[in-house]
């Protein structure tokens, strides 16, 4: 509760409520679609919260200025949360992506890994960048025996 001679910015206000609103619409959508309240969406790792999120700022960007007053901006932020849903539910990384149990991740070799995520992804970007500014024969060859998994001078 706000304390006494503090006033709540009715743009606040007005961003807080039109979230709920929102959030309360993305459960329903969710729902719809099979998915449990605070279940994260597979294929697209958002939540209905996060639906709401990105729905008030795609309204923002768009220019809805939640202090200027103005008509009631929930039922097109309705209809924009929907479409939004559904585009990424259409996505290719929706359509892509495999939910498994922990027994059948377990069965798959090429889940297991000791590099953790963020290596595996910025190495190959870091060793194309390297190789882009290298001239020398020696020092390419050293990076492509990185790239294909050398850990020492040896290998």
């Amino acid at each position: 509760m706000a304390e006494a001679g503090r006033k709540i910015d009715p743009a606040v206000a007005e961003v807080a409520r039109v979230y709920k609103a929102l959030t309360r619409f993305a459960h329903k959508e969710c729902a719809k679609a099979g998915y449990r309240l605070d279940a994260v969406v597979p294929g697209i790792s958002k939540t209905a919260e996060d639906l709401a999120a990105d729905t008030i700022a795609k309204l923002t960007v768009g220019g809805w200025d939640p202090a200027a007053g103005g008509e009631d901006i929930v039922p097109y932020g309705c209809v924009a949360l929907k479409n939004y849903f559904i585009d990424l539910r259409r996505s290719a990384a929706y359509k892509t992506t495999m939910s498994l149990d922990s027994g059948e991740f377990e069965k798959l070799k090429e889940a297991r890994t000791e590099e953790p995520p963020q290596q595996l992804i910025e190495l190959p970007q870091v060793i194309e960048k390297m190789k882009a500014r290298l001239t020398e024969e020696l020092e390419q060859a050293y990076l492509d025996a990185l790239e294909k998994g050398a850990r020492t001078r040896k290998e």
